[in-house]
């Protein structure tokens, strides 16, 4: 199944990179498909001498090179190698996004072996070195065997796309503007994120989210989870873990309790000024600032929306909650939550992105909630349902509200 749909969105993208669920043992047979003979590059993270050390057993007939990539490595010292290397076989993430550049630049061939089980840098369109435009890799390899460090982490990150979904239907109703982009890659993702357990299911789901990503990035929530990595010094994983939850907090406090302020007049140009400093010019086309006809219209359609966005809030809310059980399970860390800093980011994170989300309700009508415990991203399972019947069917039930939303925010617009 998870092939089937791997090979449907890889499809949908125009992307030609297959991918193979089987043992690393193969991987010489899988080289033989792309460069019967020739010379290899084995390329890997620094910490996997051992893993390379194996890989060069497997390739017998190739003229082989190997390299461990550093920390601190650049792409740009892989072309001091000859000029004939022909095919790029890359274990690790780090190594994984330097073949790509390599190999758009001399033509080669490129497999990756994940060695755990994201799809983080696989998909992207621009080389995390310099933002150049690369190329896809020609295969991926993944074996569960090899590929099960940082689940809870993999899982947690993927399972963002929940609430990058909600927000852009949360856009489409406000805005009257449907953009789609990685849309239905987006609720395809959290399908099969909510019974994701082992190094495949997981995989999968992030290769679904990630091909999302390829189109657009710049949710809020995805903007807030980037900023905590780099303030607090988290992990990927860890950031969206604790996006996750206190987006999905916040979703439910607002449509299930909050209270809009019609009259109310944000400190723009605080916001801006902050916002400018984190993000330079781009911040002055993302944050604007609406029109007295726009408040009030989009007042009216908050009242005529509120009930179905509190539901898909609870249904999010259950999916967190169904993820952070896992993500513990996996052995993710407890982490304190960084409440301090969480309120700032998460304005910003909505000053940031173009898209009209909760926190930019929040912004313009004045209506962000008491600064309580719970909103530091603990959710509430109770409080995020009306009724105890709606647990049953979540797909169904959120495909069908969606339907009655769509409608309702068209006549809302109208």
């Amino acid at each position: 199944m998870c092939s089937d749909i791997l090979k449907e969105k890889l499809s949908d993208r125009g992307i030609a990179t297959k991918i193979f669920f089987e043992s690393h043992a193969g991987i010489a047979d899988r080289v033989r498909q792309f460069l019967p003979c020739g010379k290899v590059l084995l390329l890997a993270d620094e910490s996997e001498a051992k893993l390379m050390g194996r890989l060069r057993g497997y390739f017998a007939g190739f003229r082989v090179l190997c390299v461990l990539f550093g920390k601190t490595d650049k792409a740009a010292g892989l072309f001091s190698l000859p000029d004939d290397v022909r095919m790029v076989v890359a274990a690790g993430e780090r190594s994984a996004a330097a073949a790509r550049f390599f190999c758009t630049l001399r033509g080669a061939f490129c497999i990756v072996l994940p060695l755990s089980p994201t799809a983080r840098g696989l998909f992207c369109r621009e080389s995390t070195e310099g933002n150049y435009p690369v190329k896809e890799p020609d295969a991926v390899l993944f074996d569960e065997q090899i590929a099960r460090a940082d689940r809870a982490l993999a899982l947690a990150e993927t399972a963002l796309c929940a609430v990058l979904a909600d927000d852009t239907d949360i856009d489409a109703a406000f805005t009257g503007e449907r953009r789609e982009k990685g849309y239905s890659f987006l609720r395809t993702a959290e399908s099969l994120c909510e019974s994701a357990a082992s190094p495949r299911e997981i995989f999968a789901a992030s290769t679904v989210y990630h091909l999302a990503l390829r189109e657009f990035s710049a949710y809020p929530a995805f903007i807030f989870a980037r900023l905590a990595k780099e303030r607090f010094s988290l992990s990927e994983g860890a950031a969206a873990f604790h996006a996750l939850r206190f987006f999905a907090a916040r979703h439910v406090q607002l449509f299930s309790a909050g209270k809009l302020r019609p009259y109310f007049v944000a400190d723009y140009p605080a916001r801006l000024e902050r916002a400018a400093k984190a993000a330079g010019k781009e911040a002055f086309s993302a944050l604007r600032i609406p029109t007295a006809e726009e408040c009030f219209s989009r007042a009216g359609i908050f009242s005529e929306c509120r009930e179905h966005f509190a539901l898909a809030a609870g249904l999010t809310a259950h999916f967190v909650q169904s993820v952070s059980e896992r993500y513990f399970l996996l052995g993710g860390a407890k982490e304190q939550f960084f409440a301090e800093g969480a309120e700032e980011l998460y304005e910003l994170a909505a000053d940031l992105s173009p898209l009209y989300s909760v926190g930019a309700i929040e912004r313009d009508f004045g209506a962000a909630p008491a600064r309580r415990a719970r909103a530091a991203g603990s959710i509430d399972a109770k409080r995020a349902f009306s009724s105890p019947s709606l647990s049953a069917e979540r797909t169904g039930a959120r495909d069908l509200s969606e339907t009655d939303a769509r409608s309702g925010s068209e006549r809302a617009i109208g």
